[in-house]
């Protein structure tokens, strides 16, 4: 616990310095603030600042619940060409 707690406030660091900070889903955010790290959320998670914006554009299709049935695959990937084929037009 305490070495995530000094990974956050080593990528809080980088943020003021210019670099792009972002936590990727493994709540080290939390796990950092647990240990007193107050500022540990001052960056975002990949998810909401990344994929949920191209989301809300429809240029992103989220294939988790894809995953394993052949038939959900191939649903996906026919809705995928569809939004490629409207957007190009």
């Amino acid at each position: 616990m305490n070495a995530m707690a000094r990974h956050v406030e080593g990528m809080l660091r980088l943020q003021k310095m210019g670099s792009v900070t972002f936590d990727y889903g493994n709540n080290i955010r939390t796990f950092a603030f647990q240990q007193g790290v107050k500022d540990a959320y001052d960056f975002p998670g990949f998810v909401p600042a990344y994929i949920r914006p191209l989301f809300a554009k429809a240029r992103a299709v989220p294939l988790g619940g894809a995953l394993g049935d052949p038939a959900d695959i191939a649903v996906t990937d026919d809705l995928v060409l569809e939004m490629f084929r409207r957007t190009a037009s």
